[in-house]
């Protein structure tokens, strides 16, 4: 992919906490935000799934892509996915 390129991800989430629980999700490259989505609320059993966009600022290999999912009751992020991506000029 190109520097300012939009990317595409398919993220889900599937609520199995045997509770109604409200969350959101931070996208970050390299420790810098790029995107967000949310507040979701789910009841148990309860499935969202939305495409989300990420665009890199910068060219380089190895970019680390940060999927956070937060509970909006907790400040610490809840369950955290990666890929790593590449970035040309």
């Amino acid at each position: 992919m190109a520097v300012g390129e939009e990317a595409e991800v398919i993220v889900g989430i599937i609520n199995r906490e045997q509770e109604t629980v409200s969350y959101r999700l931070a996208i970050k490259i390299n420790e810098i935000m790029n995107n967000e989505a949310g507040p979701v609320t789910l009841e148990h059993d309860g499935r969202w799934q939305e495409i989300i966009n990420f665009t890199p600022a910068r060219a380089g290999a190895n970019q680390k892509v940060e999927f956070l999912l937060y509970r909006l009751d907790r400040d610490e992020a809840y369950q955290k996915l990666h890929l790593w991506i590449y970035v040309i000029e």
